[in-house]
């Protein structure tokens, strides 16, 4: 997280809710700062160490994160097993939920033991032993760990809007998403 040294906010432990939802939901992480070009970003997050991620925990996040959808916040869900690295059905489960609003960050013993989280890494896709920015950290979990195309996340992305606009419904977080938690 040292690429998130200056300008930023984070708290552990969280119960996020808004008006409408049943329950709290609970996240491990929440950060908040921002990028180079000043743009807002949240980094939601999961941690685990042996435990399986599920379906639910996912669907949980990717619920609070979609309050965040169109907002001008650029999101980032942060999901890491500091025990074992992460199963081929938690990778399945990851790779389904991918889309344009969502950036997923992916940690393990890989990238958590060392002092720069990639220095070990036998990848020359990655440009740098410790990314710079969020993004280079959620590009870095692609190249490592998700097999979802590019193409595959844009044609997710376009048919969610269509679907939303056929069905004449809000974007998800369109209002109210800030004000709430």
């Amino acid at each position: 997280m040292r690429v998130l040294h200056h300008g930023m906010t984070w708290l552990t432990g969280m119960d996020l809710s808004w008006p409408g939802l049943e329950k709290p939901t609970e996240t491990d992480l929440v950060v908040i700062g921002e990028n180079y070009e000043k743009q807002p970003q949240l980094i939601i997050g999961e941690c685990k160490t042996t435990m399986q991620i599920s379906a639910e925990q996912l669907d949980k996040l990717m619920a609070v994160a979609n309050r965040f959808c169109d907002t001008g916040i650029k999101i980032f869900v942060m999901l890491a097993k500091s025990g074992t690295g992460f199963t081929e059905e938690e990778l399945r489960l990851i790779n389904a939920r991918q889309t344009i609003d969502f950036n997923f960050i992916l940690l393990t013993p890989r990238e958590l033991e060392p002092y720069e989280p990639y220095e070990n890494a036998d990848e020359p896709r990655l440009r740098h032993h410790a990314p710079l920015t969020l993004e280079e950290w959620a590009e870095y979990s692609r190249i490592r760990y998700l097999r979802t195309p590019p193409e595959e996340i844009v044609r997710r992305f376009m048919e969610q809007r269509r679907a939303e606009r056929d069905a004449g419904t809000a974007v998800p977080g369109d209002a109210g998403a800030l004000g709430s938690l």
